[in-house]
């Protein structure tokens, strides 16, 4: 019998609320080429954050955080019927 293995995320170093903080440090004037040496980060890191948490506070980001939470389980649960699980696929 084979061990079951448990796959673990890792957990990202900034939560949302120290993110949308250095937006708002880069909004005051900092340079980018700063905020990524002070906080180890990479500019990819930083736009790929503003994309996702451009213009929002930290109360709208905990808000996100909650209803994307709430609604990642029932999606996948809607995504299979039960009239095609375990079903295979015909080609062609």
């Amino acid at each position: 019998m084979q061990a079951k293995e448990s796959i673990i995320m890792r957990r990202s170093r900034f939560t949302e609320e120290k993110s949308i903080g250095i937006f708002k440090q880069a909004e005051v004037g900092m340079t980018l080429a700063s905020l990524c040496r002070q906080h180890r980060m990479s500019d990819a890191t930083f736009y790929k954050w503003r994309s996702k948490y451009g213009g929002m506070d930290v109360s709208e980001a905990r808000r996100w955080r909650g209803l994307e939470r709430r609604t990642s389980g029932s999606w996948l649960s809607r995504t299979r019927t039960p009239c095609t699980q375990g079903k295979p696929r015909k080609n062609g």
